[in-house]
């Protein structure tokens, strides 16, 4: 499933690594008001996805598009935010992968002409997602 927010950046996390061989993590907390009140909401972008983050500073206007992903690990359950596009709210400066998602249709509003291009899916093995699990949830 994808989705979008668009809020103000609250945190950008150093990268870090996990496991043998050396899965990479990021995290990003944006501040959204589409509510009555403000929202923090944590994503993570992963692999390759975490230097999307570089050209981006606490404070500033953001568009996040991100996938929901779930599993479960010793009969508990998460939720993870996986975010794959990242573009400032104002069209200012819009920084994409070189390998665009495809989502069926194209996305509406958010200034400039863009299209949906398909992308090549990132692939993680049941090893990796076992050891981030692990990492962030050790119940």
């Amino acid at each position: 499933m994808s989705y979008e927010l668009e809020g103000n950046i609250k945190l950008i996390g150093e990268t870090a690594s996990y496991g043998a061989k050396g899965f990479t993590k990021r995290e990003l907390v944006v501040t959204t008001s589409a509510d009555r009140f403000p929202q923090d909401i944590k994503l993570e972008f992963v692999k390759e996805k975490t230097s999307l983050l570089d050209a981006y500073r606490v404070g500033q206007a953001v568009k996040v598009s991100f996938d929901l992903r779930g599993g479960e690990y010793n009969g508990k359950h998460f939720v993870n935010l996986t975010g794959w596009k990242i573009e400032a709210s104002d069209g200012s400066s819009s920084r994409e992968a070189p390998s665009q998602r495809s989502g069926g249709a194209p996305r509406q509003g958010g200034g400039g002409s863009q299209s949906a291009r398909p992308a090549k899916k990132e692939e993680f093995s049941e090893e990796d997602f076992n050891q981030q699990s692990r990492e962030e949830y050790p119940f």
